[in-house]
């Protein structure tokens, strides 16, 4: 098992969303875990209901 994977199991990440990828820095004690959607996915807007498509511009650091 890949840990792509085992962190989805470990977090229950489940459709529409997927672990992308993990960063794992031992030494810092620290791990990332990067969770998307389904490429195509669409969501309720919470204010009208209309399904609509997601934007999410990268983060900057």
């Amino acid at each position: 098992m890949d840990s792509v994977e085992l962190y989805r199991q470990l977090l229950g990440v489940t459709a529409p969303w997927t672990v992308e990828r993990v960063d794992l820095d031992v030494a810092r004690q620290h791990v990332e875990v990067h969770v998307g959607q389904l490429e195509g996915q669409r969501f309720s807007c919470p204010e009208c209901g209309r399904e609509l498509a997601v934007y999410d511009p990268p983060l900057s650091r």
